[in-house]
């Protein structure tokens, strides 16, 4: 007697299984491969964007080195810490220039370190406070922007892989020249008969770069190293660097508020400059001024710094008229 088993189909339970379909995996192991690499370029461009200012730090770092050295030195020497946007750059001489007008206003030996960025929010900065406030310089300066300026990701971060890839293209070692950024000062005068800007259009995209508010999360933490900088007897005052009278005014319409009306500080005064200046004739643009503007702006500036350096550290400076 046969067995007649060995012969029968296998019994099949449940609905039939589809025929596998090998065809579709070279695409779809493709396609995950492509999606894999997409990610990790965009997770590693992101990376590069959030520490690209690094060089930054690092070249501000050895300035703030260098400064502390020259202080060592000559122990008579004071130092004065100014840190700010590209206007803050414009609108004030260079270091040794700097040190000369104080000469004049009776303080000898005054080392001015300005540190700006372009544009500059306060968490720039605080990669360097420490070191600031080991430093510890008679005076600091901040730009009254630093207080309600935070940059937007959605405007920079497409910048900065536009910038990179001209990098790539043009072969450049780095994204940007530390050098220039603290110390170029390109001025393509407003007072030409072919300047054509739009003070409207430069305030619409001051507002896409910024998140300029008066309740901005950075003002706690400008408050708090002011805090920190007067309890280890450095002065602090913030500088409203003079704008164009018609930016100004837009910007306040966009704002809805005048950003001097939330800059108070406790023991932090604000230095204004008396002078009216002209849109046209002392700007470079709708936020830089020009040589000439520079050059009183500068000078005025040294005599506040005196001012404020003659007065005790336990008084501050907020008796200075604002």
């Amino acid at each position: 007697m046969t067995d007649s088993s060995a012969d029968a189909e296998p019994v099949q339970y449940g609905p039939p299984m589809p025929p596998r379909r090998r065809h579709l995996r070279a695409p779809v192991i493709a396609l995950l491969a492509v999606l894999v690499m997409v990610g990790a370029m965009g997770g590693a461009s992101w990376t590069g964007y959030r520490y690209a200012d690094e060089a930054f730090v690092r070249h501000n770092l050895n300035r703030i080195a260098a400064l502390s050295d020259r202080l060592w030195r000559n122990p008579k020497a004071v130092a004065v810490v100014a840190l700010g946007s590209s206007p803050l750059r414009h609108a004030t001489l260079d270091e040794t220039a700097m040190g000369r007008l104080a000469a004049r206003h009776g303080v000898p030996g005054l080392h001015v370190l300005r540190i700006v960025n372009e544009p500059a929010q306060f968490a720039d900065f605080e990669p360097l406070l420490e070191r600031i406030l080991k430093l510890r310089p008679a005076l600091v300066l901040l730009d009254r922007d630093l207080l309600f300026a935070e940059r937007r990701h959605t405007y920079f971060y497409p910048a900065y892989l536009s910038r990179l890839g001209e990098m790539v293209e043009r072969g450049r070692p780095t994204l940007r020249d530390e050098v220039a950024l603290q110390y170029g000062r390109p001025c393509a005068r407003r007072d030409t008969p072919d300047w054509a800007g739009d003070p409207a259009l430069y305030v619409e995209e001051t507002l896409a770069m910024l998140d300029l508010r008066a309740d901005s999360p950075a003002y706690a933490r400008v408050r708090d190293f002011a805090a920190a900088a007067q309890a280890a007897g450095i002065r602090v005052a913030l500088l409203a660097l003079p704008r164009p009278e018609a930016v100004e005014e837009r910007l306040e319409a966009a704002l809805r508020t005048s950003l001097d009306d939330f800059a108070e500080l406790p023991r932090v005064p604000v230095w204004h400059y008396p002078r009216a200046l002209d849109d046209r004739r002392d700007f470079c643009d709708f936020a830089h001024m020009a040589p000439e503007a520079r050059n009183l702006y500068s000078a005025w500036l040294a005599g506040q710094i005196a001012e404020a350096l003659a007065k005790p550290a336990a008084e501050e400076v907020s008796v200075l008229p604002r």
